[in-house]
């Protein structure tokens, strides 16, 4: 019999799973029923209601944990994967995105702590409530009866699905966790930590659990979250597949873990996998229709209409501009000097996704709306501005300076829609799986080889998008650099901590670079655990800490999807002359006049 009570107590961080949900016809509204993983589970569970209601408030806590927050973990994870930058000090953005980055602070009242705590509590509560759910269903054999219709296999399908969502995206951003399958924990006080592979597998395990009852049964998902069409039964199966190969490709540390015959840390999985898992994952994009908190992404938001706030990382825009610098000259920071679009450098990129900035942008620091129809092209998604008024201070750290910022036309909707972070969000991209199918036919050892990636390849965003041109006779190496390449400009923001990870599989971290987080440590001292951390240039090379030798600027390592810009990693050297009407001021950002930007992007 299953231990309940121990697994009661374990999480006394994890309260932040908060009030669970009630699903209306029409969203999710609010119920004043609280899952604090208390004593009282056994009147909770009883009322199949209740049931759907902790099913709810699970999927609630995966979306705080991940995508919710505007300031964690988001934006630091992309600061260490070289997608977004900025000198705000503030939660720790700096530290986060200056390079080498520092030993990131595993202590309680570190002010960047959010970064680990918020995934870790809000994941590890949806991990809990799901178990209650299934243990409802699995072992106290309830029926989940609504209205008169059965949606046992809705709920436990549902309950499957967010546990293998949590269990992945714990594998993917910490070195170790929990596994939390029904008789977790064996020990109270101190539970098992399993390693990041063995995390995976368990993912992987739960989400093939979720499609095969998917499979047999004929159920939607609405009301866990606020999708713009409810999955069917038969998207769920696919959903399932394609998350299966996100997590276990995102979970390599090392370029021979993401080559070796078992991938990720895995025991059990490899290339073969992924391959299948791709070939019958999505093949439609999953939306989810934001509107109010929790459910918005002010991190999106923030990166549009404040267009200084989270600007795009030189290395993002050097891929699609080989002759721009891939981090910014210190001296041109130094010396209040914005350089010129990359337009104006000579040839124009070939990418249709760079573009200058549209007429209509407000670039006053504050929430400017911008007009989409106003690009040229229409698709673009990174926009030029020479506008450094606010937020960037140059004794920060000059290079991580940027001329450009992320602004897709489904974040800016969401920028700039009322209430604020609302509107359409990609959640699973058919783009994302033709990218891991496209790898999956080069590595693994059932796959078409290069010619077969070249077809998924151009027959997506590559073309359809960036407009750029087909791929055709590839070497291996350039085949790959393709498919990293989309995944880089394509995928941001859709696929967390995607930039990160992707580097990481490759050894293509900048040295001192984290390849991992540590357990929060508010966690370690509650479990009476030793407390530790990663990063730091000092500590370049150490286990868990990136040793930048084959970093993605340095040329030495052939798959990191960066033509290596003449300077390398040295930020000094740029010889373009500066832009016109530049407004660097090397200093830091000024508060914004909109009140409603004060609210929402603090400076320090």
């Amino acid at each position: 019999m299953i231990n309940r009570q121990l697994r009661r107590i374990v999480f006394p961080l994890l309260f932040l799973a908060g009030a669970v949900f009630l699903v209306s016809c029409d969203g999710v509204a609010d119920l004043d029923v609280e899952n604090k993983n208390a004593p009282d589970r056994e009147q909770a569970v009883t009322d199949p209601g209740d049931v759907q209601s902790i099913l709810q408030g699970a999927y609630r806590s995966f979306y705080v944990g991940i995508y919710s927050s505007g300031n964690f973990p988001g934006p630091h994870l992309d600061m260490m994967g070289g997608a977004v930058t900025t000198t705000n000090a503030f939660d720790e953005f700096i530290s986060f995105s200056v390079k080498p980055m520092g030993q990131v602070q595993n202590t309680s009242g570190y002010s960047g702590a959010g970064v680990m705590e918020v995934p870790w509590n809000n994941l590890n509560a949806a991990l809990s409530s799901s178990n209650d759910v299934l243990t409802s269903i699995e072992v106290d054999d309830l029926e989940i009866t609504i209205d008169g219709n059965d949606q046992t296999a809705r709920t436990r399908a549902g309950a499957y699905l967010v546990r293998g969502l949590s269990h992945g995206y714990i594998a993917n951003l910490f070195n170790q966790g929990y596994v939390q399958t029904l008789d977790f924990p064996q020990n109270a006080s101190q539970p098992a930590l399993s390693g990041y592979g063995t995390v995976v597998d368990q993912a992987i395990s739960d989400l093939q659990q979720a499609r095969t009852i998917a499979e047999n049964n004929s159920f939607d998902l609405a009301g866990l979250l606020p999708w713009q069409s409810p999955p069917s039964s038969p998207q769920v199966a696919s959903i399932a597949n394609t998350m299966s190969a996100r997590f276990l490709v995102q979970n390599s540390r090392t370029l021979d873990e993401n080559t070796s015959s078992t991938i990720g840390g895995s025991e059990e999985y490899g290339w073969n996998d992924v391959l299948g898992w791709t070939q019958n994952g999505i093949d439609e994009d999953i939306d989810l229709q934001l509107s109010t908190n929790p459910y918005e992404d002010s991190y999106a938001g923030l990166s549009t209409v404040v267009n200084w706030y989270y600007r795009a990382d030189h290395r993002i825009i050097n891929l699609m501009d080989p002759d721009y610098p891939a981090r910014y000259p210190v001296g041109r920071a130094e010396a209040a000097e914005a350089i010129p679009s990359s337009e104006n450098l000579g040839s124009p990129p070939a990418d249709d996704r760079i573009c200058e900035e549209p007429k209509s942008l407000d670039t006053d620091g504050g929430f400017g709306h911008i007009d989409g129809a106003g690009r040229k092209p229409e698709g673009c998604f990174y926009i030029y501005t020479n506008d450094f008024q606010a937020g960037f201070d140059a004794g920060r750290d000059a290079s991580s300076f940027s001329t450009y910022f992320w602004a897709p036309q489904w974040a800016t909707t969401i920028g700039n829609e009322t209430p604020y972070g609302g509107g359409p969000r990609p959640l699973f991209l058919v783009n994302e799986n033709r990218t891991l199918q496209a790898e999956a036919e080069i590595r693994a050892p059932n796959g078409g080889g290069v010619s077969a990636a070249e077809a998924i390849i151009n027959d997506g965003s590559r073309t359809n998008i960036g407009g750029l041109p087909d791929l055709n006779g590839s070497t291996e190496n350039e085949a790959l650099r393709a498919i990293y390449y989309e995944r880089a400009v394509q995928l941001q923001r859709t696929v967390p901590a995607l930039a990160w990870t992707d580097l990481r599989r490759r050894d293509a971290l900048f040295e001192g670079t984290p390849k991992h987080l540590p357990v929060p440590a508010e966690e370690l001292n509650t479990v009476q655990r030793d407390l530790y951390t990663f990063g730091g240039g000092g500590n370049a090379g150490q286990p868990g800490t990136a040793s930048g030798e084959s970093a993605w600027c340095t040329g030495d390592n052939p798959l990191v999807g960066n033509t290596v810009p003449s300077s390398g990693c040295d930020p000094s050297g740029y010889s373009a002359p500066a832009a016109s009407n530049s407004s660097l001021d090397g200093s830091k950002g000024v508060e914004s006049s909109s009140s409603r930007s004060s609210a929402r992007t603090p400076q320090q």
